[in-house]
């Protein structure tokens, strides 16, 4: 029997996350490992995680603690690292404060099992509003959303066809990724399996529930990461997200001799030069790229966002 591990990245979740723990806790198929790592939360997220485990004597779960807050971004990548020192076929992303439904990990190891050619598997989702959050992301629909799944559209924009939590990847596409994901990359994991497993022609969506998103105006998934009223340095910080973004795709890309690995390349000396326009505060420049190099946006918004934020200091 194959081996699974969920990670769930932790901080100040204690007011989300118990119903969480249980829906892992019940699954129809209990992972072999459950790997929790708490990123210096400042209310009781630990003691509950810790309490938790001992209630229901869950042998096989453990909690680790970070010396520093490091964000959840990097978190996460430190629990691929985690995961990966064990013997373990599939890894399940898990937020805090979702529900996964009690066949999630039986559906999605049943479909990549038979699916040989299945490296990434999302699900989707159902939204359960308690609080005063507002879920305004429409969902990638799939033109075959009627079949049990739908195969990933190649794509090397910075988006993620589904919420992380729905990830299950396989351990070839996690060892592919983290050889080359540097400890100083602030990226987000679904972003970077989506996109990368879309090129590589592995990620696929269950076309079906897999749990509930929780909303509650607290989500890092609701908050957006930046908005006209973000100053200057979140600006600059976003486009150097997407260097390293874009870095970590050549790298692997390029090993493996990928036929997107060209288009990737153009894209990523597109975002050197808008990160470093943007961070000299050349405004006229940052004109004269959108006139030549327009096509290169992701969207309207992208050069809306870059004519305002010349402006600011």
């Amino acid at each position: 029997m194959k081996k699974t591990i969920v990670l769930i990245a932790t901080y100040n979740g204690q007011k989300y996350l118990t119903n969480q723990l249980d829906s892992i806790r019940q699954q129809e198929i209990q992972p072999d490992y459950v790997l929790l790592r708490d990123d210096g939360s400042t209310d009781l997220t630990v003691e509950l995680i810790k309490n938790y485990i001992e209630k229901y004597q869950l042998l096989n779960w453990t909690i680790a603690q970070n010396e520093a807050n490091i964000g959840w971004q990097k978190n996460f990548r430190q629990l691929l690292i985690d995961a990966l020192s064990l013997e373990a076929d599939y890894i399940f992303f898990s937020d805090q404060d979702d529900e996964w439904a009690l066949d999630k990990i039986k559906n999605q190891l049943d479909f990549m099992e038979n699916h040989s050619k299945c490296q990434l598997l999302s699900g989707d989702i159902e939204i359960k509003n308690i609080g005063e959050g507002d879920y305004h992301k429409l969902p990638f629909q799939f033109v075959d959303g009627n079949k049990i799944a739908s195969k990933f559209p190649a794509s090397i924009e910075y988006f993620t066809y589904r919420l992380g939590w729905t990830f299950a990847i396989k351990r070839q596409l996690a060892e592919k990724t983290i050889e080359f994901w540097k400890a100083d990359y602030f990226i987000a994991h679904d972003v970077i399996f989506s996109c990368l497993s879309s090129l590589l022609g592995v990620g696929y969506n269950l076309n079906r529930s897999v749990g509930y998103h929780v909303v509650h105006g607290e989500n890092a998934s609701v908050k957006p990461s930046i908005t006209i009223s973000s100053n200057k340095a979140q600006h600059v910080r976003h486009l150097l997200k997407e260097v390293q973004f874009y870095e970590l795709l050549n790298q692997i890309l390029s090993k493996d001799e990928n036929r997107y690995s060209v288009e990737v390349q153009k894209k990523l000396k597109f975002c050197k030069k808008r990160y470093e326009l943007a961070r000299e505060n050349k405004v006229f420049p940052v004109f004269l790229q959108i006139l030549q190099e327009g096509r290169m946006y992701s969207g309207i918004k992208s050069k809306l966002r870059d004519v305002i934020f010349a402006f600011k200091k």
